[in-house]
C-alpha cells in the first residue's frame, strides 16, 4: 500500500515526556529492532514464548537480541581465547603506553573499580592511550584488578584482563586490527545480503568446504541472476589478493569448531572489511574475523542520499521529493502554474518559500529559483518554533517528525542540519513497530552495532549497522543501507537515516566518541547526551 507521509494519521496518545537517564541504567537492553526481516530457521518454542510474554500487545513479536547490558555482563567472564603469553611493554622509550583489546570488547569504567559504571568500550584490534607510564595506585580490595588499573585518554579507567593487555598485542588482536571497520568512511564496511552461506572460523580446505556445504560444486557452476528485491547481484570476481601474513598466522592457530553455529542464513545482512582468495574461492572477512564465501552474498548498492548542511547558507523550509521525480512548473499568462519538461529528481531537497499557492489545478509551492512544484509531491521540512524544555539557547538537540519523515539538528534555535528519515512502520501508535513520541537523550553511541530480532517467528540479523545512537531502551537513530525509501515508514521503531547523513549526524551528536573508542555512554555532567525530541 502506498503511504503519503504528510497525510498519514499516526497520531498517538503519548505526549512529550522528559526521560532523564542515569549512568546506573545506561545498560538497559539497547539492541534495536529496526531493519527489514531476514528469514532464518524459526526459533524454539521456548524462545518464541518468552518474546511473546515480553510484548503481549504486539502482533509481530520481536526479540531485541543482546544489547549493551548483556554484552557488558558477558565481559565479566573469560573469552574463548586466553592470553598467549605474559604481557611485555608495548611502548618504545618516550612513546605513550597503550592497552590493546585482544578479544570482543574491553570495558572502560568511570572509576578504578569493577563496580563503577561502564562509560565506553573499545573493540578487539583497537588500543587506547594510557595516561602516565603504568597503573595507578589503588585500593586492591576495592578495585579487584590484579593487573592494576590504568587511567586512559581522555577519561576513564581500564583493567587489562582476559580481553586486553598492556603488553604487545597478540596475533588475534593484530588480525582484528586488520578487520576493523574504517571509522573515517561513510559506511566503514562493505555490505551485502546472504543467500544462505556458512561463516567459517578459519580458512577451510576444499574438502572441508564440500563437507560443510551440500551441493557446493553445483552451486559454483550455476549462474545466479541478479535480484534487486533479494539484495542485488552476486559478484564472483576474485579479489586478486591473498590473505595477509597476519591473517594466515591467525587462522592457522584457530582451534575449535570450523563453523559459526548460526551462519549467514538466507536474508542475513552481512558486513565485511576486506576480501582475499584462498582454497579456490574468494572470502569476505567480517569485523569479527569470520569468513563468508563471496559467491553466496548479493552485493547491494548503498543509498547515496545525504542531508543538507544549513550552516553554509542553506535555509528552511525545504521541499523533499520523497516519492518520485516531479515536474517543474512555470506560470502561464493567467498566473496558473503549468508543467514543463524539466524534472526535479526523486530525493531532491528544494528550497521553497513558506507560502502556499492555491489554484484550480492544485496547491503549489514556489521554489526560490522562481519555479513551482506541487505540494502533494513533497514533504515540507520546517523549523520548530520552540526548543524542548530544559534545552539551553546554545545546546544541541534533534527534532524528529515521524509522520513527515524528516529530522532537523539544532544548536539552540538555529537549524544546522536536516535529512529525510524512515520511522517505524506503525508511526506513533502504541503497538506494533512504532516510533514513540517524547523527549529523550542519547545514552550510547556506537560506530557500528549488530541488530537482530524475531518477527513473526522469523529471525533477522543486520551486522555492523553504522552510526548508532541509542536514546531509549531498544530505540536508536542509525544509518540504514538496506533500503532507499527515506521519507516513508520502514523500520521496527528506530529512526532510519541515510548512511552519509547518519555519519554527519553521528559526529555532531553528544557525547563525543573519543578517537580510539568504539562506543561511548553519556553521563552527567562530563559526557552529556544530546536531547532527541520526537513528535508526530
Amino acid at each position: 500500500m502506498e503511504l503519503i507521509i504528510d497525510r498519514i494519521d499516526f497520531w498517538g496518545p503519548n505526549g512529550p515526556g522528559r526521560a532523564v537517564r542515569l549512568v546506573a541504567i545506561l545498560f538497559a537492553s539497547l539492541a534495536t529492532t529496526c531493519a527489514p526481516v531476514a528469514k532464518a530457521p524459526a526459533p524454539s518454542s521456548s524462545s518464541a514464548a518468552s518474546s511473546a510474554a515480553a510484548s503481549p500487545d504486539d502482533p509481530s513479536v520481536v526479540s531485541c537480541g543482546q544489547g549493551p547490558e548483556g554484552l557488558v555482563s558477558s565481559l565479566s567472564s573469560p573469552p574463548d581465547e586466553k592470553p598467549e603469553a605474559p604481557p611485555v611493554p608495548n611502548a618504545e622509550p618516550g612513546e605513550p603506553l597503550r592497552i590493546t583489546a585482544t578479544a570482543q570488547f574491553e570495558k572502560i569504567n568511570l572509576k578504578p573499580d569493577v563496580n563503577s559504571p561502564v562509560i565506553g568500550l573499545f573493540r578487539a584490534g583497537q588500543s587506547v592511550r594510557v595516561k602516565g607510564d603504568g597503573p595507578i595506585p589503588s585500593n586492591e580490595a576495592l578495585s579487584r584488578c590484579s593487573a592494576g588499573w590504568f587511567a586512559i585518554e581522555p577519561r576513564g579507567y581500564v583493567c587489562p584482563g582476559f580481553r586486553s593487555t598492556q603488553g604487545a598485542p597478540n596475533i588475534r588482536a593484530m588480525a582484528a586490527a586488520e578487520a576493523l571497520p574504517d571509522g573515517s568512511s561513510v559506511m566503514g564496511v562493505r555490505v551485502g545480503v546472504s543467500i544462505g552461506a556458512p561463516i567459517y572460523l578459519r580458512i577451510p580446505t576444499r574438502a572441508e568446504q564440500r563437507s560443510a556445504e551440500r551441493g557446493l560444486d553445483e552451486h559454483l557452476a550455476r549462474d545466479i541472476p541478479p535480484d534487486e528485491a533479494a539484495g542485488g547481484a552476486i559478484d564472483k570476481t576474485p579479489a586478486g589478493a591473498a590473505p595477509s601474513d597476519v591473517l594466515v598466522k591467525y587462522f592457522d592457530q584457530v582451534k575449535g569448531p570450523l563453523l559459526d553455529k548460526k551462519g549467514a542464513f538466507a536474508g542475513r545482512k552481512v558486513a565485511f572489511t576486506r576480501a582475499f582468495d584462498a582454497e579456490g574461492r574468494t572470502w569476505l572477512l567480517t569485523p569479527d574475523l569470520g569468513l563468508i564465501p563471496k559467491d553466496k552474498v548479493r552485493v547491494k548498492p548503498v543509498p547515496d542520499l545525504n542531508g543538507v548542511d544549513l550552516r553554509g547558507g542553506g535555509q528552511l523550509p525545504l521541499a523533499f521529493l520523497w516519492l518520485k521525480a516531479s515536474p517543474k512548473y512555470v506560470e502561464d499568462a493567467s498566473g496558473t502554474p503549468q508543467p514543463t519538461a524539466e524534472m526535479w529528481p526523486r530525493h531532491s531537497f528544494v528550497p521553497v518559500s513558506a507560502e502556499l499557492i492555491r489554484k484550480k489545478t492544485g496547491t503549489f509551492l514556489k521554489a526560490r529559483d522562481g519555479m513551482y512544484l506541487r505540494r502533494d509531491a513533497v514533504t515540507v521540512i520546517q523549523a520548530s518554533d520552540r526548543r524542548p524544555a530544559g534545552v539551553g539557547p546554545e545546546d544541541k538537540w534533534v527534532g524528529v517528525r515521524v509522520t513527515h519523515g524528516y529530522l532537523i539538528a539544532y544548536e539552540g534555535n538555529t537549524p544546522v542540519y536536516t535529512t529525510a528519515i524512515s520511522p517505524g512502520m506503525a508511526g506513533v501508535s502504541r503497538t506494533g513497530h512504532a516510533t514513540h513520541p517524547g523527549t529523550y537523550t542519547v545514552v550510547w553511541k556506537f560506530r557500528t552495532w549488530r541488530m537482530s530480532g524475531v518477527d513473526r517467528a522469523e529471525e533477522w540479523i543486520v551486522d555492523e549497522v553504522p552510526f548508532v545512537a541509542f536514546y531509549k531502551g531498544n530505540f536508536a537513530l542509525h544509518g540504514a543501507w538496506w533500503h532507499n525509501d527515506f521519507g516513508r515508514p520502514k523500520s521496527h521503531g528506530c529512526v532510519n537515516i541515510p548512511p552519509a547523513a547518519a555519519q554527519a549526524l553521528f559526529s555532531w551528536l553528544e557525547p563525543d566518541l573519543p578517537e580510539d573508542w568504539y562506543g561511548v555512554a553519556s553521563y552527567w555532567p562530563e559526557a552529556r547526551g544530546t536531547v532527541i525530541e520526537i513528535r508526530p
